[in-house]
């Protein structure tokens, strides 16, 4: 007598290739056959219903944004003065450079 056909929705019909070492791929396997399960399953369970951590970054998001919104104003400003023919205080070529190196700072930090 032949097993009863699977319904549609239980069909495993999609691939999922993944990378990994020997040593890992032999501890999966292993673990897998300890569990009973076999290797798809197991690796599918496993990623299934397991917790996500998320790495924060050291720097805020919307330290970063406010930063950026700063350095649109600063380059409206430049522009102004550029436009009328102005020049610059001194004070302002000092902001924008240290505007520029706390953003790479911050930027090399992501």
């Amino acid at each position: 007598m032949a097993r009863p056909k699977k319904q549609q929705q239980e069909k495993l019909n999609k691939v999922l290739p993944i990378r990994c070492t020997e040593t890992d791929y032999q501890t999966l396997r292993s673990r897998a056959e300890k569990a009973g399960l076999s290797l798809s399953t197991f690796v599918r369970d496993s990623a299934l219903n397991s917790k996500i951590i998320v790495n924060q970054s050291a720097v805020d998001f919307s330290l970063l944004q406010e930063l950026k919104r700063s350095g649109n104003n600063l380059n409206q400003i430049a522009m102004r003065y550029n436009a009328t023919g102005l020049i610059s205080p001194p004070e302002f070529d000092k902001v924008i450079s240290l505007h520029d190196d706390v953003l790479t700072k911050i930027l090399n930090a992501l």
